[in-house]
């Protein structure tokens, strides 16, 4: 394992979209171990194939995927300097991570030095619980306990933000007394420890039980102390 680390967050948009965050996290000559368990099993190969041709401008990229974590080690995480987890059904992805005792070992991958980036549903199982997702996807596996990896300092992800989810976001965050980073498709967060900052091309927008701000491009906060509103929220 090389480099720094981190967890880089996107907003669920094109490759595009996220161009600035990919800039910071894709790095020649990584080893990559690709989780496009979110999928359905008959998607995995062309999704690899995305990955791989999505990478490809960035450098040379050893590219490995699971199909699944079952029968895999957790001490197999160490081969790799960076998880990517992309985007589908968030349920079915934290089942799957959940049911075969992955989620303490990609926690210690990160605390390790380990890179993780996770695109919509990835960047939901970043966060500490999957709740934001319910709105939007189909718990068809049926699971009750929606604990995450937890990797934000408490705080939970909503991907795809746009301003007619604020209204939604301010009932859940009265309910549970979470934070949510909202981030939009055009946009991503970069975390290394606990500071996070907003690498653009729009705002991000953090919603708390009291009160819901808005993180311009470039700007940095850290987790555990949220910074106060500077503007409304639509």
């Amino acid at each position: 394992m090389s480099g720094r680390g981190g967890v880089f967050l996107g907003g669920g948009g094109s490759v595009a979209d996220e161009a600035a965050l990919w800039d910071e996290f894709a790095k020649n000559g990584q080893r990559v171990l690709y989780w496009p368990m979110a999928l359905p099993f008959e998607q995995h190969a062309s999704a690899e194939q995305w990955l791989r041709e999505s990478l490809a401008p960035h450098g040379s990229f050893d590219i490995v995927m699971w199909s699944s974590v079952a029968d895999r080690n957790p001490e197999e995480l160490a081969e790799f300097d960076l998880i990517f987890i992309g985007g589908g059904n968030t349920y079915a992805l934290l089942d799957e991570v959940q049911r075969h005792q992955f989620l303490d070992p990609v926690r210690q991958f990160v605390a390790d030095g380990g890179s993780l980036y996770g695109g919509s549903a990835g960047a939901v199982l970043a966060g500490a619980d999957i709740g934001t997702a319910e709105p939007f996807d189909s718990n068809d596996v049926g699971i009750t306990d929606t604990l995450a990896l937890n990797l934000l300092s408490g705080a939970s992800l909503l991907p795809h933000y746009e301003p007619r989810h604020a209204d939604w976001l301010r009932r859940y965050v009265a309910t549970t007394l979470d934070t949510v980073i909202a981030i939009p498709e055009r946009c991503g967060v970069a975390v290394h420890d606990d500071l996070a900052r907003n690498v653009g091309p729009e705002p991000v927008v953090i919603f708390g039980p009291d009160d819901h701000h808005v993180v311009n491009v470039g700007e940095s906060w850290s987790l555990s102390t949220p910074p106060k509103s500077t503007q409304s929220v639509g």
